[in-house]
């Protein structure tokens, strides 16, 4: 089981129009890597949510850098990647999601 934490990222020009529609929920995730219908060949997860938010959520990365080129230095990944979480009443969100 891979549990990611993820931040989104919004983009300047709709801070103004998502202000008004957005609001705080609080609630959790759940994600395992996933080979099946992989859009990347870097990393995909798909889970589910629970909590303010209730359905499923999917995640694809499309770049990652590594901090260190050693191979005995344990290093840290920056990663780019589209999230999506598909919500039960049959909406969606997604955002893109940066270092």
């Amino acid at each position: 089981m891979l549990t990611l934490g993820v931040a989104g990222v919004a983009m300047a020009p709709g801070l103004a129009y998502a202000d008004q529609l957005c609001k705080p929920v609080v609630g959790s995730f759940e994600a395992h890597i996933v080979t099946a219908g992989c859009g990347s060949p870097i990393l995909c997860t798909a889970g589910r949510v629970w909590g303010g938010l209730q359905g499923t959520c999917q995640f694809t990365m499309t770049s990652a850098q590594a901090t260190a080129e050693a191979a005995d230095v344990p290093s840290i990944l920056f990663f780019t990647g589209r999230s999506t979480v598909s919500l039960k009443s049959g909406d969606y969100l997604s955002t893109l999601c940066t270092p």
